[in-house]
């Protein structure tokens, strides 16, 4: 949002998996793509389905994907019945004006959220600053949608286990609760899962050294 895009709300755009952003990303792509140049697809956490469906519409720019703490196999191979989302997001909607206010917006909640599910040590005043001055307004319709579940409407494993030929690498972080997740490795038919002994969910923050020489390996081989 902060770079241009609009807010992402469901009654306009409807209950689907936003594929306006995958759209946006291969307009990139090919903006700058030259000479056959081919890109790595790189994601963390739930926009792991972005990259699972960038790299499996676009074989012939996308080279190598990697999935950094994404969700487990299985919740990327189920989904969630509409019926449930459209009520999660009514739920969501009714309740927002005290929800933003006295928990999303409020700094104490921020941190205690971040050190109990995303970080491995405690959270710093740095990534608290950015959460807190990030634009709340334009962004709670993606916010709400996301927390309702409208991302998981529907599996991925045909992608996973049939579209996607190119190599794929999952990262996961020592304290990731996933730690023992060896389905993309099982499934997919050419993925690597690889544990770093650093970080939980977050690694491109917590653990930046790691991550990067993580996917230069990757790439390298």
């Amino acid at each position: 949002i902060e770079n241009g895009g609009t807010p992402w709300n469901p009654d306009d755009r409807g209950m689907f998996f936003p594929l306006t952003w995958a759209r946006a990303c291969e307009a990139l792509m090919l903006e700058h793509s030259s000479n056959n140049k081919k890109f790595i697809v790189v994601t963390n956490g739930a926009l792991a389905r972005l990259g699972v469906s960038l790299t499996a519409r676009n074989p012939s720019l996308v080279s190598r994907l990697v999935l950094c703490s994404p969700p487990s196999y299985q919740d990327m191979t189920s989904s969630v019945p509409q019926k449930d989302i459209e009520q999660n997001l009514f739920l969501l909607r009714a309740v927002q004006s005290i929800v933003f206010p006295l928990v999303l917006d409020n700094q104490f909640f921020v941190r205690f959220f971040s050190n109990l599910f995303l970080f491995s040590e405690e959270s710093d005043d740095e990534w608290l600053e950015e959460i807190q001055t990030a634009d709340k307004e334009s962004s709670r319709s993606a916010v709400i949608a996301f927390n309702a579940g409208v991302l998981e409407h529907r599996s991925y494993e045909e992608e996973l286990e049939q579209t996607i030929q190119q190599p794929a690498l999952v990262l996961i972080g020592k304290d990731d609760a996933k730690i023992k997740d060896i389905e993309y490795e099982k499934s997919m038919k050419n993925c690597k899962v690889q544990r770093l002994n650093v970080g939980q969910n977050v690694l491109p923050y917590e653990a930046p050294i790691e991550f990067k020489n993580a996917i230069q390996q990757f790439i390298m081989e």
